[in-house]
């Protein structure tokens, strides 16, 4: 039986940071007021911002300390993950595999003077992800295959950076037959 704070770094390392927990708040950095031109500019550098993320957090989880997480986040998203991280390392924890986005879907894009905000559906795959604790016993047998998360970015200083995330219960497209 998983304890109670075991079962809550699995969930997180699933969904790859969600939002929720609480740690020391990060600096506030300034919304960017130059930037992007058109709402498909906003969205490309939201996309990509968060695939580059994705893949950081598989390298930081997977033992190649080469990239760092949490250059991809402020606010919710970046306690989140800073607790996350805490309580990987403080409870042994280890991960393989990877997580793959299936797809990253707009939900909104908005530009106010070159700055933006968009809010978008991921779509990911965690089949291949596996959590094991001390003695190599698999965390997550039962885990949901595809799971959708709620994601938004904005821009800071002329670059996306994911504000918070929010694991989508079933019912959303992400998980529809």
């Amino acid at each position: 039986m998983l304890s109670r704070r075991s079962s809550v770094a699995v969930a997180a390392l699933l969904a790859i940071g969600l939002s929720g927990c609480a740690a020391t708040p990060a600096p506030t950095p300034s919304p960017s007021t130059t930037g992007f031109v058109s709402e498909e500019e906003a969205f490309a550098a939201a996309e990509e911002t968060y695939r580059a993320y994705t893949s950081s957090v598989d390298d930081y989880y997977g033992g190649q300390n080469t990239s760092d997480p949490l250059q991809y986040l402020v606010h919710e998203a970046r306690e989140s993950e800073e607790a996350a991280q805490a309580l990987f390392d403080e409870q042994g924890l280890q991960s393989e595999g990877s997580v793959r986005i299936v797809s990253f879907t707009a939900q909104s894009v908005s530009l106010v003077a070159g700055a933006a905000e968009v809010k978008a559906l991921a779509c990911l795959d965690t089949s291949d992800r596996v959590i094991r604790d001390q003695t190599g016993k698999e965390l997550n047998p039962d885990a949901d295959a595809v799971i959708g998360q709620e994601v938004v970015l904005v821009s800071i200083n002329e670059r996306m950076r994911i504000s918070s995330t929010e694991q989508v219960e079933d019912g959303n497209e992400c998980t529809a037959n």
